[in-house]
């Protein structure tokens, strides 16, 4: 190999390398931008995130007509500013107490209903009630939304992968899906 089929080649190799870096280069403030609503990316299991799923679960909230403020998720008292404390330094594990309420109310109905052929899995007990008619659409949307984020947040690898007003909005919208179902629970 000559040295002018050396040069040649070594500049084949970096073409591509160095368009690439030029493309980043002319385009970095938009490339960040771009990035910058993501907390985290996944190629296989394409992985929505909090900031996406939220808003979709609001909707259904409102859609369902359920009030999700903060005033019914956490109280002015003691133990909200305790809630609010928890958030702040666990938004993880408030989730995942969040979560509980609409486990339990999900409990709840379950055993009204005292049926044996109900499935024992929450996801395809919810699934059954909606082709039922026993929940309304958006309510089985919400939980599955819920349901989504709830998973996303456990198995992050992220620490800060959850904001603290996303764990505020989790709780809110998971409250009003709790008394929901609890309601449905009474009928």
């Amino acid at each position: 190999m000559s040295i002018l089929e050396f040069i040649v080649s070594l500049i084949d190799s970096a073409a591509w390398p160095i368009v690439v870096i030029t493309i980043v280069l002319i385009f970095r403030s938009e490339i960040a931008q771009l990035f910058s609503r993501f907390q985290s990316i996944r190629h296989k299991d394409t992985e929505l995130l909090f900031r996406e799923i939220v808003p979709q679960a609001e909707n259904e909230a409102a859609v369902a007509g359920l009030k999700a403020g903060v005033s019914e998720a956490i109280s002015g008292d003691q133990e909200g500013t305790k809630l609010i404390t928890f958030a702040k330094d666990h938004p993880v594990a408030f989730i995942m107490n969040a979560w509980n309420e609409v486990e339990e109310s999900v409990q709840e109905i379950r055993k009204s209903k005292s049926d044996e052929s109900m499935p024992k899995n929450d996801f395809e007990f919810m699934q059954k009630l909606r082709r039922e008619g026993t929940l309304a659409p958006s309510i089985h949307k919400l939980f599955k939304y819920l349901q989504r984020l709830r998973n996303e947040a456990i198995h992050t690898r992220d620490p800060d992968a959850v904001t603290f007003g996303e764990a505020v909005k989790f709780r809110q919208l998971s409250t009003a899906l709790a008394k929901e179902l609890h309601r449905i629970a009474k009928k």
